[in-house]
């Protein structure tokens, strides 16, 4: 995403940073605010007593259908 979206050195960095907070941020607490739950896929071999979790956000300075 970062080389598709992003195409200066600047704006990499930025969306590099951006992530990498979200990162940090999931290994503090796994359930960021505004996080879904999520059932785990029924064809998956994983423990149905995991819950996934899904964060969705903006993509930062992109606009229309890209952000």
């Amino acid at each position: 995403m970062k080389k598709r979206h992003y195409k200066g050195k600047k704006s990499q960095e930025f969306f590099t940073k951006f992530i990498s907070q979200i990162v940090k941020s999931l290994r503090d607490d796994p359930f960021i605010f505004g996080s879904e739950s999520e059932n785990v896929p029924k064809s998956s071999k994983l423990s149905r007593e995991l819950e996934f979790q899904k964060y969705s956000f903006k993509m930062p300075n992109l606009e229309g259908a890209s952000g």
